[in-house]
């Protein structure tokens, strides 16, 4: 059986890989090494979260643990609550935008600073697959359920006021996942007019997977774009805590481009800070801190990395390719589809400009997007892409290798849960880009390697 432990949370299929008595188990075993006085639970709506919920929430109670139940919940909301309410803890049962046969969870400190590996969640695989006994004993904590979302909603338009965003048309599609439980709220304090999609609570995603990086997707969200003439289309992933983003023309506007538009806004906020931002992402995102005055600072991917990186510089904003946005709170770091999607109409309304001009701004900076190959020795591969492309160049080994020429770069990953690479390239022009990409590829089938 595959672990369901992974670099930013727990993962798998249930019941196989994931349920009540591993994540119990993970609930003793947190407890039994950091002992928060106080924690908050949240559950998606996938048909196995009720279950996989309890028996967290029982785990934590029975070592003394004092837990503010919020229920069903996006993980925004989650790490909201935490940095409101100051708990020690924080752990929300999903499994993001995975497909209807897996969960998940979670898990952050104080302050919503993520646990992943590196940051203790080695430690709380290595204790909860063990053959430890852990005491079944009589409940000692105390459980209240706590109603959040009212609290979440106004938190949000603290951040960014109702009355600053103008009218216009949108369309959101939900995929069924937890924005349908928050955007409602959202939208009727907006001036817009909103075509909404999908927007019931399935756990078993009858529409398709709330997951809109992949293309197939956002059919129906670029489709009703086009019909209904909306001026943006926005998406958020299972858990609501990522958003992507359609402009009037259909065009998906990918997360890096996203990432520079929204750096304006909180760069005005916090000027002259850092701003993160992962290895895949585009020199538009570098280009456009150091134009604002801000200092850019490449780290790891994975929200697990990324904020922990916001906190140690003392950044201003973060983000990734994946549409994970890192905003700053006075209580910590989050990252929020529904607070990017409120910061986005802002900046539109500010700069009076349509989403389509993200894109034709960028149009200098010609990217492959992530592209993957199955692989059987990734770093034997890894090693011989060194000693042939990076001669001369600047190598980056943050995460993975990242080699910098004159007017290119790629990025080459090792996934952290299946035996792929993934590539990223970007380019001065269109044709070097593709120069660069299919001689990475060629490299790749020498090993005899296919791409996905």
């Amino acid at each position: 059986m595959t672990s369901p432990f992974h670099s930013y949370d727990i993962r798998g299929l249930f019941p196989e890989e994931i349920n009540a008595e591993l994540v119990w188990r993970y609930g003793k075993a947190y407890m039994d090494l950091y002992d928060p006085e106080t924690a908050v639970v949240g559950h998606d709506m996938r048909l196995s979260s009720p279950e996989l919920h309890e028996a967290l929430v029982d785990a934590l109670l029975q070592s003394g643990c004092r837990v503010w139940d919020i229920g069903l919940a996006s993980t925004d909301m989650m790490y909201l609550a935490v940095i409101n309410w100051k708990t020690a803890a924080g752990f929300m049962i999903t499994a993001s935008h995975n497909g209807p046969r897996y969960n998940g969870v979670k898990t952050v400190k104080r302050n919503a600073v993520p646990v992943g590996m590196g940051s203790g969640l080695e430690k709380l695989k290595e204790i909860t697959e063990s053959q430890r006994s852990f005491c079944s004993c009589s409940f000692s904590g105390k459980k209240s359920r706590t109603a959040f979302l009212d609290e979440y909603t106004s938190t949000l338009f603290s951040l960014v006021a109702a009355d600053s965003i103008p009218p216009m048309s949108v369309a959101i599609d939900s995929g069924n996942g937890m924005g349908g439980l928050v955007l409602p709220r959202i939208l009727e304090r907006l001036p817009l007019k909103s075509e909404n999609i999908f927007f019931d609570l399935d756990g078993t995603f009858p529409n398709h997977e709330a997951n809109p990086m992949i293309e197939k997707n956002r059919t129906e969200l670029v489709s009703t774009v086009l019909r209904t003439g909306s001026t943006l289309g926005f998406a958020p992933d299972g858990d609501c805590d990522r958003g992507f983003f359609i402009d009037e023309r259909g065009r998906y506007i990918n997360g890096d481009f996203t990432l520079a538009f929204l750096l304006e806004g909180e760069l005005e906020n916090y000027p002259g800070k850092p701003c993160v931002y992962d290895v895949r992402c585009s020199n538009k995102v570098r280009d456009t801190i150091l134009n604002l005055g801000g200092i850019p600072v490449m780290g790891k991917v994975g929200h697990a990395y990324g904020k922990a990186l916001m906190l140690e510089k003392d950044a201003a904003f973060g983000g990734e390719v994946s549409g994970h946005y890192y905003f700053r709170t006075a209580g910590g770091v989050f990252d929020s589809g529904p607070l990017a999607l409120l910061k986005f109409l802002y900046l539109l309304g500010k700069k009076g400009k349509m989403p389509s001009h993200i894109l034709d701004e960028s149009e200098n900076y010609h990217i492959s997007g992530e592209l993957s190959a199955r692989v059987s020795d990734p770093d034997k591969i890894i090693q011989t892409v060194i000693n042939t492309m990076g001669n001369g160049k600047n190598i980056i080994t943050t995460d993975g290798i990242r080699i910098e020429g004159d007017d290119f770069w790629f990025s080459i990953r090792k996934s952290n849960t299946e035996p792929l690479l993934r590539l990223n390239v970007e380019a001065d022009t269109a044709s070097l880009m593709e120069t660069v990409r299919d001689e990475i590829f060629d490299l790749f089938k020498s090993f005899s390697i296919q791409s996905e």
